[in-house]
């Protein structure tokens, strides 16, 4: 599943943030998404919004594979 891949991707000691970052974007932008996806569907129409989320998508899973990760202390 996505959190055991998540998990045994993330080092120990990076662990409980991500994972908590991870719940909290998926949790939480079910609401936001569905309030932008219904307003962007009204003015563009289904296809087109659903264009511009999977580019949007694409585009935060490139930017977050490519920030560096930061080094334990």
């Amino acid at each position: 599943t996505l959190y055991a891949t998540f998990q045994l991707l993330t080092p120990d000691w990076l662990r409980g943030r991500t994972m908590s970052a991870l719940t909290l974007s998926v949790f939480g932008s079910f609401a936001l998404g569905a309030l932008v996806s219904g307003r962007l569907g009204d003015s563009l129409g289904a296809s087109r919004s659903l264009l511009v989320f999977s580019l949007a998508a694409l585009f935060i899973g490139v930017a977050a594979f490519k920030m560096p990760l930061p080094t334990p202390n």
